[in-house]
């Protein structure tokens, strides 16, 4: 006897396409058979209706209007099959918000690309796999959220370029990725409680890593295994008057927590570094100035815990333990000589010898 029910599944599927334009949503594609790219040329709500494989070159999806887009994916697949482009690219520039949320994207050369700026970008719930460039690149937009997205073989996880973009960029997974998180030119940005792990490159390589950024918060990131030669779990390049908070690294080929020579007036506070330095770095490094390193843990790395650099001046370090490390790397000549788990070679820095430190009065 002939079975009906893929009749009946069919029946219900076209009943719904009516029931999503009743609400206001756009169903996606747009032709039958599909094809690709799917232009977005209207403001609007938009639903995917089924898994699409590119027919085409370009992008599977691109936004080519300005105003309000919102595009629920609706738990389907966006495979590029190795098609070299963008799965989705907002190729028009705002006003207004593009919203992207709900699904995978897989197999091309960016997950999620806008390439131009002047919007606003939020980014929910996406899984990105297997990219030739980056999970997710936002050049010059405005203000972005990117939450609770998981990327993995990609380069990097999330990219920002751009001036002054503002963001938000939280518990999203970054796994087997060839850097994680790097910003540049971020403005009061937080990145918070995201989790890295096995971030690997064969040069200089980063975690979390902000690039001329300005009062930003780096808060409650978990980061596990940054190897590869010249890898760093946290960098602040060029930063100002931020705060690194609750952060926990575990295995960092060069340093854990990294501030450059010109990464002034920060607050690093409260961090759990480990197994940092295989690579000859140290777990946390300090080359710039007037930054309060307070209450931090970092133990068993193969350079030292803790190090201002000669030029690192007029910093306050209070209240960290450093236990364990190798007393034996070298890096810094300062006045509690070689061969400690500590060096302060800086000029002007304080303490108020409450760290858990192996010598006196170098604590």
């Amino acid at each position: 006897m002939r079975r009906s029910f893929p009749v009946v599944a069919a029946t219900a599927f076209l009943a719904a396409i009516p029931a999503l334009a009743g609400e206001g949503r756009i169903p996606i594609p747009f032709t039958n058979p599909p094809t690709t790219p799917v232009v977005i040329g209207s403001p609007g709500r938009y639903i995917m209706t089924r898994n699409l494989f590119p027919t085409g070159v370009g992008p599977i999806i691109d936004v080519a209007v300005p105003g309000d887009v919102d595009i629920d994916l609706n738990g389907m697949v966006l495979d590029q099959a190795g098609v070299v482009d963008a799965v989705i690219r907002i190729s028009v520039p705002g006003p207004g918000t593009v919203v992207i949320r709900n699904g995978a994207l897989r197999s091309g050369s960016v997950g999620i690309e806008a390439p131009l700026g002047n919007r606003t970008v939020v980014i929910e719930n996406i899984q990105i796999n297997d990219m030739t460039g980056a999970g997710i690149s936002l050049s010059s937009v405005e203000n972005y959220a990117i939450r609770g997205c998981v990327m993995q073989n990609t380069t990097p996880g999330i990219l920002v370029t751009g001036a002054n973009h503002h963001g938000i960029i939280e518990k999203n997974l970054i796994r087997r990725c060839g850097d994680g998180i790097v910003l540049f030119n971020p403005k009061a940005v937080s990145v918070l409680g995201n989790t890295l792990q096995e971030i690997f490159a064969a040069g200089f390589a980063t975690g979390i890593q902000l690039d001329n950024g300005i009062g930003c918060l780096v808060a409650e990131n978990t980061i596990e295994e940054c190897s590869g030669l010249g890898n760093t779990a946290i960098r602040l390049k060029k930063t100002t008057g931020s705060k690194l908070f609750d952060n926990v690294v575990s295995r960092s080929a060069l340093h854990g927590i990294h501030l450059d020579l010109n990464s002034h007036d920060n607050l690093v506070w409260k961090n759990v570094v480990r197994e940092a330095g295989s690579g000859g770095g140290h777990g946390i490094f300090i080359e710039s100035d007037r930054n309060l390193v307070e209450g931090n843990l970092s133990n068993f790395n193969a350079g030292k815990g803790l190090v201002f650099v000669a030029g690192a001046d007029n910093n306050v370090y209070r209240g960290n333990t450093c236990r364990g490390n190798n007393t034996l790397a070298v890096g810094c000549a300062g006045a509690c000589g070689p061969g400690t788990d500590f060096c302060n070679a800086g000029a002007g820095n304080a303490s108020q010898l409450d760290n858990f430190l192996p010598l006196a009065p170098c604590n």
